[in-house]
């Protein structure tokens, strides 16, 4: 028993595959009878489902952002026997990605959401605090996504949304957050140093290498680093993410993940379709606030791709015999 305790409880010395730990992004997840097309955000449930059994079936589990953080930094971490680590994040808060927890649940995954800080509460196309709480409740991280989600941060906001939305989510929350994921990709070093400084230990990009980032190609230079994966010695405020693209098939997100290199899916690249971008755009309210506002807007119309699956317990139904209904 000793044994087997010290193996699944081991510090991380070599855990992470020559690729180092994978981070999955995903925005949202609907309803497949929905008739919202796949896209490079717009995952439905059933490839969801797909995906999560993949990792489930090749042996990997999940570990929160901070614990990635922990490891890049000191190469300490948690492990699980013949198993790979690999993080699961979803950025904005939309309502429609609760179609993730039933599978997440299923295969006892975790997951790190990223929450816009002013949202909770004035749309509901986006997840309230009380589901917010439900979420942190069932073992899931929260980090921030800024306050308003800026298409480009001006030197003037950066406090405000990097340490106002750290301030409104613990004080609802009641607990510390350690992680911010960057809107749009765009950062630089006046943004790091007071995430640093406020007590966040890791920020996520939305870039999947360090040769062809969302702001400088670095390719031909000594700094290019094509592998997708987090290892220890990287800077843990500079987390790679695969940015998972609704059209690929489950087969190309697995190989992007075993081979540490992702590459442009069949269906995008057969209809010359662009690389992934932001497809549905954050509509922050007339008056933002820095109080939050805890409206339950449970009941609330919503948009027919806001809506979730019935009767889904995250089983990879295409494969079975079920089929499920939206509400």
């Amino acid at each position: 028993m000793k044994k087997l305790f010290a193996g699944m409880l081991a510090l991380c010395m070599t855990c992470a595959s020559y690729a180092g730990i994978p981070v999955l992004m995903y925005h949202e997840i609907v309803t497949d009878s929905s008739n919202i097309a796949p896209g490079d955000t717009v995952v439905t449930v059933s490839a969801f489902n797909a995906q999560m059994k993949w990792l489930r079936d090749n042996n990997y589990y999940t570990i929160s952002a901070t614990e990635l953080a922990t490891y890049m930094a000191t190469n300490q971490l948690t492990t699980v026997r013949n198993k790979q680590p690999i993080v699961i994040t979803f950025d904005d808060g939309w309502y429609n990605q609760q179609n993730a927890l039933p599978a997440l649940n299923k295969y006892k995954f975790k997951a790190v959401f990223n929450i816009i800080g002013s949202l909770p509460g004035t749309d509901p196309s986006y997840m309230n605090w009380k589901t917010v709480k439900k979420i942190v409740a069932a073992g899931h991280e929260i980090g921030s996504h800024t306050m308003r989600h800026p298409l480009r941060m001006a030197p003037e906001d950066v406090n405000y949304e990097v340490i106002q939305s750290k301030n409104t989510i613990e004080s609802v929350l009641q607990r510390q957050i350690y992680t911010i994921a960057w809107p749009n990709g765009y950062f630089n070093d006046g943004m790091t140093n007071v995430a640093k400084s406020i007590g966040y230990s890791s920020a996520q990009t939305i870039d999947e290498n360090w040769c062809s980032t969302a702001t400088v190609s670095l390719e031909g230079t000594p700094f290019c680093q094509w592998l997708t994966g987090n290892t220890y010695g990287q800077n843990p405020y500079l987390i790679k993410r695969v940015f998972v693209d609704g059209r690929c098939t489950t087969t190309e997100i697995g190989t992007w993940i075993t081979q540490g290199h992702s590459s442009e899916c069949a269906f995008v690249a057969q209809n010359a379709l662009p690389l992934p971008s932001l497809s549905r755009s954050v509509v922050l309210p007339a008056n933002v606030s820095s109080t939050p506002n805890m409206t339950d807007d449970d009941e609330s119309p919503r948009h027919h791709r806001d809506h979730l699956e019935k009767d889904n317990d995250g089983s990879d139904y295409k494969e079975g015999n079920k089929r499920l209904k939206h509400h």
